[in-house]
C-alpha cells in the first residue's frame, strides 16, 4: 500500500510541512523515511488518509490536509 501511495505522490512532489514552503519530498525521500519507521506512513493517495487525518473536534478550522501522516509504531518513531 505504501508503494502505491509513493507512486501516486511522485508527480507532483508532495509538499513538506516545514517553515520553508518551497521544500518538497520526493518518492525516494518518502521511501527512505518509511523504511526507518516501525509505524506506517499515510499519504493523501492512501485509502486510509481521510480517516487518519480526522481530528475529533467540532471546530471546522481543524479540517487539515497534511502532506504526510505518520502512525508511530514504537517510541523510536517519535
Amino acid at each position: 500500500m505504501l508503494a502505491d501511495s509513493i507512486r501516486a505522490a511522485e508527480s507532483p512532489a508532495v509538499s513538506a510541512v516545514t517553515a520553508r514552503p518551497e521544500a518538497t519530498l520526493d518518492s525516494s525521500m518518502i521511501r527512505k523515511f518509511a523504511a526507518s519507521l516501525r509505524g506506517r506512513v499515510i499519504l493523501p493517495s492512501d485509502p486510509a488518509y481521510d480517516s487518519a487525518r480526522r481530528i475529533f473536534s467540532w471546530n471546522p478550522l481543524t479540517a487539515k490536509r497534511p502532506a504526510m501522516i505518520v502512525r508511530c509504531g514504537a517510541a523510536s518513531d517519535v
